[in-house]
């Protein structure tokens, strides 16, 4: 992925009912775009640090990471001073070159179908066993997603999730192109729960989204893929305000249900 990247960081807080027990709306605090070579893991472990010295709990932050740029959602729930945050914001902040938005890899530009490996969650030497294996193999077998979720209220949670594009070889395939290389991600495809291969054509996914939210194209990006059954697969594309929940028939190549949510609605 590219080393600088334009980050759309939005921050919110929930408002709680019921003695903090649920959440009856969500306030936007503030939007603020930046251009860094920060790594995002940095700026999500220092945000977290910095909600903690000044409210010492309470916090959710999700990040949505790609080639060139990121959706960074910070709720914070006890407090609604954002200063220190703006401030470390700007602080990494550098001037946006014009060339960015064409370094953005548009997934749906070739209309064929495509292999996803999706893993919810996984050990960090397994993700780097994967993309040692990666590298070295054709151009179309790339990272695509790296996602972040950060909890914080009383007890926490962090953890990571990918979306790898492995072009041509499939859950078939594996077995066969350098076993030992591979093994440990054979092994995480067998539980799925952590991970799954899926092969489906994004771009009629894309093109579905486009046609009945009239978010531009370059605006959406798949965010979550969950297989269902042996012919449905659960598809979510994202833009910044919005999850788009589709559900795709992989027989038939046809969008069987749409739903179309707010961000902060699956906070609520």
């Amino acid at each position: 992925m590219n080393e600088f990247k334009k980050v759309y960081i939005d921050l919110y807080r929930p408002i709680f009912i019921n003695a903090g027990l649920s959440i009856k709306e969500v306030k936007h605090l503030k939007k603020i775009d930046i251009f860094t070579n920060v790594s995002i893991q940095k700026i999500v472990f220092t945000l977290r640090q910095l909600i903690f010295d000044k409210y010492g709990d309470g916090l959710y932050i999700k990040a949505e990471e790609f080639d060139s740029f990121c959706y960074l959602n910070v709720h914070i729930y006890f407090g609604e001073d954002i200063s220190a945050i703006i401030d470390y914001l700007n602080s990494i902040s550098n001037d946006v070159p014009e060339v960015i938005e064409n370094q953005t890899y548009k997934i749906d530009d070739v209309d064929e179908e495509v292999s996803f490996l999706s893993i919810e969650w996984a050990d960090p030497e397994e993700i780097k066993d994967y993309e040692l294996s990666i590298d070295s193999r054709k151009p179309e077998s790339k990272r695509y997603l790296v996602g972040q979720s950060a909890f914080e209220r009383g007890a926490g949670d962090y953890h990571q999730f990918f979306i790898f594009i492995i072009g041509a070889i499939a859950t078939g395939a594996l077995n066969e192109i350098g076993k030992r290389s591979y093994e440990k991600i054979i092994n995480l495809i067998e539980n799925e729960e952590r991970a799954s291969i899926v092969e489906f054509n994004p771009k009629i996914v894309i093109d579905y989204v486009v046609s009945i939210s009239g978010v531009n194209r370059k605006n959406l990006r798949i965010t979550k893929i969950t297989p269902i059954n042996k012919k449905e697969v659960q598809i979510i594309v994202s833009s910044r305000y919005k999850n788009f929940q589709l559900k795709y028939n992989k027989s038939s190549k046809t969008i069987i249900s749409y739903q179309e949510l707010d961000k902060t609605q699956t906070m609520i």
